[in-house]
Parts: structure tokens; sequence; C-alpha cells
């Protein structure tokens, strides 16, 4: 006889990366994970975007979070996709992807026809835990900010 033991990879990376950003988020910034939304107005198309910044109750950032390995020339079109109507349903010019560390590299994809960027980060799992925490709050702080490298005001 021979127990199994499962971890969902997907789910403990999300998990772990939310409560590291949520933890770490900027003084007068709150982190909704599993952030309920809609993407049309009569609120019928329901998403949850894995990260959303919140400041005086709007939203000012949002991140998908992503266990799996890509590579940036191979980008998932339908994670693409998500990012953008994310940030679409929350009125942002910017929507992050953020990958367990692969093959990615840091990528911008400014979206045709629109206003949005798709950023692509990668996280290195093959770090020390301290190492591993500390850059992750340093993502989420840098996602905080807007392009002149202050915090986003609302």
């Amino acid at each position: 006889a021979a127990s199994t033991f499962l971890i969902n990879m997907y789910q403990l990376f999300e998990d772990f990366v939310g409560k590291v950003l949520r933890s770490g988020s900027p003084p007068g910034t709150r982190v909704n994970l599993q952030h309920p939304t809609t993407l049309d107005i009569n609120g019928k198309i329901k998403m949850r975007p894995d990260v959303v910044w919140m400041r005086n109750s709007r939203p000012i950032a949002v991140a998908d979070l992503k266990y799996k390995s890509i590579d940036v020339k191979t980008l998932p079109n339908a994670d693409v996709y998500q990012a953008f109507a994310y940030a679409t349903a929350l009125g942002l010019d910017r929507a992050h992807l953020i990958y367990a560390k692969g093959n990615e590299i840091p990528a911008h994809h400014e979206i045709r026809h629109s206003n949005v960027t798709i950023i692509v980060h990668a996280v290195d799992l093959d770090v020390s835990l301290q190492q591993m925490t500390d850059a992750i709050e340093t993502l989420g702080r840098s996602i905080t900010l807007d392009r002149s490298g202050l915090e986003i005001a609302v």
C-alpha cells in the first residue's frame, strides 16, 4: 500500500505570491485577492482578477498570476486577452502577468487601438524563501508606481 500526496502548484503559487503582495502593499493601498468585478455594464460577464491594488476604493493596478513556464516569443494569447480584459474592466492602462520563472524575460506588450499595455514579469522560484519574498514585495511596489516612479494617485 502507498499513500499519495498531491499539491496543486498553481494554487500554491497564486496563494503565496498573492499573500506576499498583500503583506508588502504600500501604505494607503489595499490588495484584493480574487477581486470580484464584471466586464460588462449589466454585470453578466463576471471575472475575478487574481490581484487588484486599491486606493480609496478605486483600482490602481491589476495582475494575473500564472504558474506555468512560457517563452515570451510564444506568450499564450489567452493570458494576454485575460489581462487586457481585466485592465479594460477596471479602467486601467496597464495589466501585469506574473509567471513562475522559466524562459520568461520581462516584456511590455502595447495593445493596438487602445491605451493598454500588458507587462510580463517572472518570479524566480530557484532562490531562498527570503530572496523570493523580497523580490515579490519589490515587484508589488514597482507595480503601484506610475511611469515617473511616483506612487499612483487616485
